[in-house]
């Protein structure tokens, strides 16, 4: 390219004339029939066909479209994100159904029933309590063709309710014994806030591995958790 003033020698992508300073008038070639044309040309002069030029895009159309890009990416990675379960092999309706069931059998209300029935059926082994007070059911559906851990994950769940169950099983006999004068109810009654005690602290110890878990040898720690409620380890 030359300057069209000092008639320089300038490279192709110049803008002005680096021994002038003239801004540079761009030709470009007519892509029909070769003739060179000015650069704010857009009909060839010559063939009538019409001139295609190169552009180039502004660095902040750049920007925003890498940022609109990225935006994208990051709402496809969240949506994702939100239709999985944290644990593999769990989907995501299995796992969000025992978690509502973890917190529900938590509930004060679901404690009073418990211990309700509990009282009004002695002969029942506390141990079993969790298999029938009425109109309680924790067992987490998961289809017809659930995975290892997705069955692993429910049969924890339940093992979480049999463990609550037991402790306000225990609760209640604590609760209506407490202030007897008979002293072998007493040792009891001392004897269970001491299981009490030891078994709630191995439940939350459990659901602490159970809601940070992400596959299926979490789920199996947090069951042998549960299991030491019973075998003593």
């Amino acid at each position: 390219m030359k300057c069209n003033k000092c008639g320089s020698n300038m490279p192709d992508d110049s803008e002005f004339c680096m021994k002038c300073g003239t801004r540079l008038k761009k030709e470009y070639k007519c892509p029909s029939c070769g003739i060179e044309v000015s650069g704010d040309t857009v009909f060839c002069p010559n063939c009538g066909k019409r001139i295609n030029k190169n552009k180039t895009f502004p660095i902040k159309l750049i920007v925003a479209a890498l940022i609109v890009a990225l935006a994208f990416i990051v709402g496809i990675i969240i949506l994702f994100q939100s239709q999985t379960s944290p644990i593999k092999g769990v989907s995501k309706d299995v796992y969000d159904q025992g978690m509502e069931y973890l917190d529900d059998m938590k509930s004060t209300k679901m404690k009073e029933v418990t211990m309700g029935y509990t009282l009004e059926h002695m002969d029942v082994p506390m141990v079993e309590i969790y298999k029938v007070v009425d109109a309680v059911s924790y067992e987490v559906d998961v289809g017809k063709s659930p995975t290892e851990e997705e069955e692993q994950y429910a049969a924890l769940i339940m093992k979480f309710w049999k463990s609550w169950a037991t402790c306000y099983a225990y609760d209640s006999i604590i609760l209506e014994y407490e202030d007897s004068d008979d002293k072998t109810m007493k040792m009891a009654v001392s004897m269970y806030k001491g299981m009490v005690s030891e078994f709630e602290e191995s439940i939350v110890k459990a659901e602490d591995i159970l809601r940070t878990a992400d596959d299926i040898s979490d789920l199996e720690q947090a069951n042998m958790i549960l299991d030491g409620i019973w075998t003593g380890d």
